[in-house]
């Protein structure tokens, strides 16, 4: 989906205001869930060391949270949107400290 890959509003927030718009109008939960697929998928493929963790996801999560926070006041269902891209990344970097608890527990 495009709206994934647009640019923050010169302020620097993001989705920006027209995309926000047609989240709000549009009001489908369907466009919400292609939305954050689209950002899932625009991550493409990453790599980490085994002892990492969830360092990248627990970053992202804040940067999905910061943007949900600044669309509280008038965009609601973007604002929750960004909450479970947030809440996703979260689970995702305690999944990944997992891994890496079990690699160092592995160690000898």
């Amino acid at each position: 989906m495009m709206f994934s890959t647009a640019a923050p509003d010169e302020d620097g927030t993001w989705p920006p205001g027209a995309i926000r718009d047609v989240i709000e109008s549009v009001a489908s939960d369907a466009l919400e869930d292609g939305f954050g697929t689209a950002v899932i998928n625009a991550r493409g493929a990453t790599w980490r060391g085994e002892y990492e963790g969830g360092v990248q996801e627990r970053d992202l999560a804040a940067k999905y949270e910061t943007f949900a926070a600044a669309m509280s006041a008038g965009w609601g269902r973007t604002a929750a949107m960004l909450r479970r891209l947030a809440k996703m990344y979260s689970s995702e970097a305690r999944r990944e400290d997992a891994s890496a608890k079990l690699w160092r527990d592995l160690e000898i």
